[in-house]
């Protein structure tokens, strides 16, 4: 498709945040910004635009967002393969794989968003339980990406067109309303088990 938000799904299949984002007005701007810099991204899987509209929307808004911060960035990417999402050849040679820690896939996280209370909806009401799943959450999404293997049973910094380069998870966390309220300093106490 020429645009992210031509359908490419049924309606009734489509993610209500997709839904909202195409729908509202108020978005023209962000959906122009978006097509514009989706124009430049090679789908290697063609798969992007089915998920964007559907199940995968949040992670698939994150890809595009880390595709136009690398290029801001001058790195120019190699995306001919399937995985890991973005190579970078030139200067300092590094992978990225971007992932997300997503609600379950029969919950909606924007049917919890109130806009007359939203500000009430990003802070957790029990801030220690709250913050254990943000680092289960996290656990969860970063294990799914080390323990993933291509057809060949090698992970992403075995294949060669990664071997010997850094290895990068970058990682978003949309699994719930306040999920993005969490500093990241839990993310370190999690890897380095130190508080």
């Amino acid at each position: 498709p020429r645009s992210l938000f031509d359908l490419v799904v049924p309606a009734d299949r489509a993610s209500k945040q997709f839904l909202d984002l195409r729908g509202s007005r108020g978005f023209t701007a962000g959906r122009r910004l978006m097509d514009e810099i989706f124009a430049d991204f090679r789908d290697v899987d063609h798969s992007f635009v089915r998920e964007f509209q559907a199940g995968g929307f949040s992670a698939r808004v994150f890809e595009l967002a880390l595709f136009a911060y690398l290029r801001e960035q001058g790195y120019k990417l190699d995306r001919t393969s399937a995985g890991p999402d973005f190579m970078v050849r030139e200067r300092a040679p590094f992978a990225i794989e971007a992932t997300t820690a997503n609600p379950p896939q029969d919950e909606d996280v924007a049917s919890q968003f109130d806009p007359d209370e939203s500000f009430l909806n990003l802070t957790p009401k029990d801030l220690r339980m709250a913050e254990r799943e943000f680092v289960f959450q996290v656990g969860k999404a970063l294990r799914r990406k080390l323990t993933k293997r291509d057809a060949s049973g090698r992970p992403y910094w075995e294949q060669p067109h990664v071997d010997g380069l850094p290895f990068i998870v970058a990682l978003e966390v949309f699994y719930s309303t306040s999920s993005l309220f969490h500093p990241v300093g839990l993310i370190a106490n999690y890897l380095y088990g130190r508080r």
